[in-house]
């Protein structure tokens, strides 16, 4: 071998899972010497060296970038990504101070030399905390674009570490700050602990690193709410738009919509408002028509409005509300029917139709005309779940001054960033090209 990459074993490498630490596999160090005119060497230099991380069944491994302009080194990647068929991951790591990358912070280096790489999704990003930290970690505006990155690990060396009143040793103040907030959801997972002099890293010492790293970890972890966690698997992945019209949901869906308690919460609120309304106008005999009813939140949020009204109204009047709960799937019925039955003391009407065929039910008085109508059809952007269409086949059945909630609804767009995202969308893009070379032979 030409002697241009020097190969090494990282130690401490750790993976966190959500409930348990674990020992994580073997990490493979390359320093990779920048020389001119020798890409060939250094591609073939390469290649070996990769095939003995594979043969040692090495994973990931880590590369340490030392200029801010590294064409030849993402073209080695490139090329050997490329030609292999292999799951091999390289974890690119960059220093948190500003000395390294003259005039150009940490992030825009990392940008450039994904972008170099074609933004692989073999390619992640690691940062070694440095005892000076660059500008850009203190904003902390700026430190939530390493979010939209993908943010593998974080490298603390031994030096960072103080003495606590306790004698224990943890994090300074300004570090432990920072990896709080570099520490979000899953996708951060790694810790690598170092130092310098390998013989300060006995079992005892290396032991209380990681309590004084894991401290603030975990602090922050508690920090987060039953609601952030539930939507982490939803973090930078593709959603393929809802069909209920077409499609039957299943028990799984309705339980992932029913998780967004605030929506609900306002939902109520507003029921309350409209009944207020009514009662204000003297309406004694009140029907409220719940369009796509599910397993019943809305009937839920309906029947606490009701209450709600009647503590307003205790002493001025007697109402009464009439609920009718309107569901096409046979399978979401058997649920309402549970909950009129156990919950609700059959006080809700069920009905199994499609919400564009009510003309029919109201011609054979299984229902009435609605003084107000609640649904929740919006999807995404407004109208993925055929919100207009299936709103606009009610019509007939509505009252001249029926409520309708929501009344409206507006649509918005901003533009985001989310390097995963485009990764899959590429794939996407590519799987289909593929597909119809395919179907051509």
């Amino acid at each position: 071998m030409l002697g241009l990459f020097t190969f090494q074993i990282c130690k401490w490498g750790f993976n966190f899972g959500k409930n348990m630490l674990i020992v994580h596999c073997l990490v493979g160090l390359i320093q990779i010497l920048q020389i001119s005119g020798l890409l060939i060497s250094l591609t073939q230099e390469f290649k070996k060296e990769m095939d003995y991380a594979r043969y040692l069944g090495i994973n990931n491994v880590l590369i340490e970038l030392k200029h801010s302009e590294s064409p030849k080194l993402a073209k080695l990647i490139n090329n050997f990504l490329d030609s292999f068929n292999c799951e091999l991951s390289f974890w690119i790591l960059l220093p948190t101070n500003s000395t390294l990358f003259i005039n150009e912070d940490c992030w825009l280096v990392w940008r450039k030399f994904r972008t170099l790489c074609n933004n692989c999704k073999n390619l992640f990003v690691g940062l070694a905390f440095t005892e000076d930290l660059g500008d850009e970690f203190a904003s902390y505006k700026q430190i939530q674009r390493w979010r939209a990155e993908p943010l593998s690990f974080i490298r603390i060396d031994y030096s960072l570490f103080v003495r606590g009143n306790g004698s224990e040793l943890k994090l300074t103040d300004v570090h432990s700050k920072l990896l709080k907030n570099l520490f979000f959801n899953n996708q951060c997972q790694h810790l690598l602990l170092s130092s310098l002099n390998y013989d300060e890293l006995n079992e005892l010492v290396f032991e209380e690193m990681l309590n004084g790293s894991l401290d603030c970890i975990k602090e922050n972890n508690c920090k987060r709410v039953i609601e952030e966690e539930f939507l982490d698997e939803y973090m930078d992945v593709l959603q393929i738009p809802l069909q209920p019209l077409s499609n039957s949901l299943d028990s799984s869906v309705y339980n992932t919509f029913e998780q967004d308690k605030p929506k609900y919460l306002q939902y109520q609120k507003a029921i309350k408002t409209a009944l207020e309304d009514l009662l204000l106008q003297n309406l004694e005999n009140i029907i409220l028509i719940v369009l796509g009813a599910g397993r019943g939140p809305l009937v839920n949020a309906s029947l606490s409005a009701i209450a709600e009204a009647r503590k307003t109204f205790k002493y001025q009047k007697e109402f009464s509300v009439k609920i009718y709960a309107v569901e096409k799937n046979p399978n979401a019925i058997i649920s309402l029917q549970y909950c009129n039955e156990e919950r609700w003391k059959n006080s809700v009407s069920i009905i199994q139709s499609d919400m564009r065929s009510l003309t029919l039910f109201l011609e054979s008085k299984e229902i009435e005309n609605p003084d107000i109508i609640i649904s929740e059809l919006l999807g995404s952007f407004g109208d993925n779940e055929l919100c207009p269409e299936c709103l606009d086949g009610v019509n007939n059945i509505l009252k001249e001054n029926t409520i309708c909630i929501p009344s409206s609804y507006r649509n918005f767009l901003t533009p985001i960033q989310s390097l995963r995202l485009y990764q899959n969308i590429r794939d996407l893009k590519n799987n289909n090209n593929c597909n119809r070379v395919n179907e051509m032979q």
